[in-house]
């Protein structure tokens, strides 16, 4: 008898309150169709594991939290099939999206890996949740195409070959709880000439943190990352963060801040300000409409100054991770004799 064609791993810490609706999303089709699940309780104190398992899951549990990456690695070394699927407990990805993922990798052999879209969705209702996720959705929103060579594993809805992910070493546990992951995963495909692409039909809904919160951890991961970024070399491709366009709009923000900041000392700084202000509404006119279209004039109103909080959370990140990475290296040379 055949094993399973595709095994699902599901990392999950603290997530008793939202696992099983996760699970529903996808679980009761693909139990009946043969497919493995295994959830890895990451060290949680609540019901984690217990509702996984009255789901249906195989548990495999950590005494203490390890970490995102490790959870799925040890995840994946608890399953057989030949493809893994990766769904993070926080979202809802239907039976029909996992199946696409898995079948792009079954017809075509010089694809690697694929991943799916996040798409607005009711999961969210603060308006602070709404904004982080059209932030997250819009560049995918209305592309109409697949993206080939996408430049990061979508570790929170994707599925990779086994021989693959164990080629590449799986998710270096390093970057655990930075959300950078799935980058590293990513970054060492592209290296390696291998296939990534993520599916315009594949989407799910995601539970996004509310604008402030979601602010204070682009801080803290923007400040992990930027060995990362720095040793890409190169911004990253279309639909990932850190790409040209973004990057472009969040120096906008950067002026606009700074420019209102000198207003009172110099004469020129406030047009300055109003001339970035008006350059990055006509670089984010997509933002705006979406925002428009999904919730109306009111939160579209809301989307500009909330873009800037979120480019100031990044760009205060980068400028903590920067200052470590200096101070680690001038210690480095201290060192040597």
């Amino acid at each position: 008898m055949s094993g399973p064609v595709a095994s699902v791993v599901v990392p999950a810490h603290q997530e008793g309150a939202r696992l099983e609706a996760c699970l529903a999303a996808f679980w009761p089709e693909l139990q009946a169709e043969g497919w493995e699940l295994v959830v890895v309780d990451d060290g949680s104190s609540d019901d984690t594991g217990a509702r996984a398992a009255t789901a249906g899951a195989r548990v495999t549990r950590h005494e203490r939290a390890l970490g995102v990456a490790a959870a799925r690695n040890a995840g994946a070394a608890a399953t057989t099939a030949p493809i893994l699927v990766f769904v993070d407990a926080d979202i809802h990805a239907s039976a029909r999206c996992l199946r696409l993922l898995v079948q792009r990798l079954l017809d075509d052999p010089e694809v690697h890996a694929t991943g799916a879209r996040p798409t607005v969705s009711d999961l969210n209702t603060g308006w602070g949740e709404r904004l982080v996720e059209l932030r997250a959705v819009l560049p995918f929103d209305g592309r109409g195409r697949d993206i080939p060579g996408f430049s990061s594993f979508q570790s929170e809805c994707g599925a990779i070959r086994r021989a693959t992910f164990e080629q590449l070493g799986g998710f270096d546990e390093r970057y655990a709880g930075v959300g950078m992951e799935e980058f590293h995963l990513g970054h060492r495909m592209v290296e390696a000439g291998l296939q990534n692409v993520l599916l315009d039909e594949a989407h799910y809904a995601h539970h996004y943190k509310p604008l402030r919160a979601r602010a204070r951890e682009l801080t803290r991961r923007t400040a992990r990352w930027v060995p990362l970024l720095i040793s890409r070399r190169r911004l990253e491709s279309a639909g990932a963060v850190g790409t040209p366009g973004e990057a472009g709009s969040a120096l906008l923000s950067a002026v606009i801040l700074a420019s209102v900041a000198a207003a009172p000392l110099v004469p020129g700084a406030l047009p300055l300000a109003v001339a970035a202000t008006a350059a990055q509404a006509a670089m984010e006119r997509r933002y705006l409409r979406l925002a428009l279209r999904h919730h109306g004039a009111g939160l579209a109103l809301a989307a500009f100054p909330a873009l800037q909080l979120l480019h100031w959370a990044v760009a205060l990140g980068f400028a903590i991770g920067l200052l470590r990475l200096l101070r680690d290296a001038g210690v480095e040379r201290t060192r040597r004799p």
